[in-house]
């Protein structure tokens, strides 16, 4: 499986670059995921904006840089300002705790993992599966937490 990544050049140092992009490389083919992004934290706006992205598809991956989600809201949101990973199994419109959310695209399994640094959140981590029914698991969510942390530190 073949990944895309890019990155908003303006938030992601030159050197950082490189190590990020072999850290989701890699989380997304242990876990088997199809997409990942990564979420920077702007404290004074009080939301998450997409700094890296990664999909099988190039265009899809450029065309997520620079969404940006207030904290509490949505999922990833939700994982920022509780400081907890949250998975979701299933079409999100069934899940109780996020029904009222649009859908963006069709993802049978995903999960947002808080990126901690110095016990402030600094970002989140997003994976998905998009082209597989099977669903990312809790073993999936802890090891997507070590790259979230890893990604914080370096970041």
């Amino acid at each position: 499986m073949e990944i895309k990544i890019v990155f908003d050049s303006n938030s992601i140092p030159e050197d950082s670059q490189k190590m990020a992009k072999v850290l989701i490389e890699t989380l997304c083919r242990v876990v088997k995921a199809d997409g990942a992004t990564f979420m920077n934290l702007d404290k004074e706006k009080k939301e998450l904006a997409i700094t890296i992205s990664c999909d099988r598809d190039l265009e899809t991956a450029q065309k997520k840089l620079g969404i940006s989600v207030k904290i509490g809201e949505r999922v990833c949101g939700k994982a920022a300002e509780n400081k907890e990973a949250i998975l979701v199994v299933g079409d999100i419109a069934k899940n109780p705790r996020f029904a009222r959310l649009k859908k963006y695209e069709e993802i049978y399994s995903g999960m947002s993992v808080p990126a901690i640094k110095e016990n402030e959140v600094i970002g989140v981590l997003n994976v998905k599966r998009t082209k597989s029914s099977e669903a990312l698991n809790n073993d999936d969510l802890n090891i997507a937490g070590i790259f979230a942390n890893k990604l914080a530190e370096n970041l």
